[in-house]
């Protein structure tokens, strides 16, 4: 693993669920891509607030009805695992528009 430089929320209501289902469909097509600057964290939208101080960006299932100081991408792909590709594509280029954090 490279050294860490982004840090993404996943979020669902509960941290259980829908979070892990996208870390996973993310963690998959960042290793096809060879990503390995990344670290994916799921949380709960209640829990957001805490950690907006160190993301570049919230991917999501859900519907988003806040504002937030970081990019957000909320598609419903990442429920059944159709077409994720296109979203994942897009979170990769939000990422990489990021700049580096300084994370530790």
């Amino acid at each position: 693993m490279g050294i860490i430089r982004k840090r993404v929320a996943c979020v669902c209501g509960a941290a259980i669920a829908s979070s892990s289902s996208i870390k996973y469909q993310l963690e998959e097509f960042f290793e096809r891509e060879k990503v390995n600057y990344v670290e994916l964290i799921c949380c709960r939208f209640s829990e957001l607030d805490q950690y907006l101080d160190h993301i570049c960006l919230i991917v999501t299932a859900s519907p988003i009805f806040r504002e937030y100081p970081v990019p957000v991408v909320s598609d419903t792909c990442y429920l059944s695992g159709i077409d994720c590709e296109p979203v994942n594509r897009k979170v990769l280029e939000l990422i990489e528009s990021a700049p580096d954090m300084d994370l530790y």
